[in-house]
């Protein structure tokens, strides 16, 4: 077992607590003016925030292909807070111009947004994995996060096993 140093223990204390902060201070901000400025719904990743620190900082250099709970993905990668909270509001400054949304939402070359659909985005990974370590020949690193109810379905299962049967370089989370 690798112990991290106490620099190492702090970075992935740090992106936590930006990722719980963001979460609380977006919730109370809904909370104190309703409807009249969200009017999407939006998807709190409170409680998963430890997971993202960790592997951040990790594999910093890892593709993401996030499940609609993913401000501490985007977050813990580097991912822009104020572009974020804009994104969430709808506004035309969000991260992805107030179209993507809470599930949706991305940093161009690093994080896959996802489209919505329970557990697209583990065939989308695995995709992305096997296309580049057998034909591009790139040692590049796959995430791909799901929730425990898209790990039941069908063609994730699938997905994983061609992923095994390809020795491709991805790393499944359930949060």
């Amino acid at each position: 077992m690798r112990d991290f140093d106490k620099e190492t223990t702090l970075t992935m204390w740090r992106k936590m607590c930006e990722s719980r902060f963001f979460e609380e201070a977006f919730a109370n901000f809904v909370r104190e003016t309703g409807s009249a400025v969200v009017k999407i719904p939006f998807y709190l990743s409170v409680g998963q925030e430890a997971v993202s620190a960790a592997l951040s900082t990790v594999f910093p250099e890892a593709i993401l292909f996030p499940q609609h709970r993913c401000h501490d993905i985007y977050l813990s990668w580097g991912g822009d807070p104020e572009a974020l909270a804009d994104e969430l509001m709808g506004l035309p400054t969000g991260c992805f111009g107030g179209k993507g949304g809470s599930a949706s939402i991305g940093i161009p070359g690093k994080m896959i947004p996802h489209d919505g659909f329970m557990g697209t985005q583990i065939r989308n990974a695995v995709g992305n994995a096997v296309l580049k370590s057998k034909f591009l020949k790139s040692k590049e690193k796959t995430i791909a996060f799901m929730g425990d109810a898209s790990a039941g379905e069908g063609f994730v299962l699938c997905s994983e096993g061609f992923a095994a049967t390809h020795n491709a370089p991805i790393l499944f989370v359930c949060v």
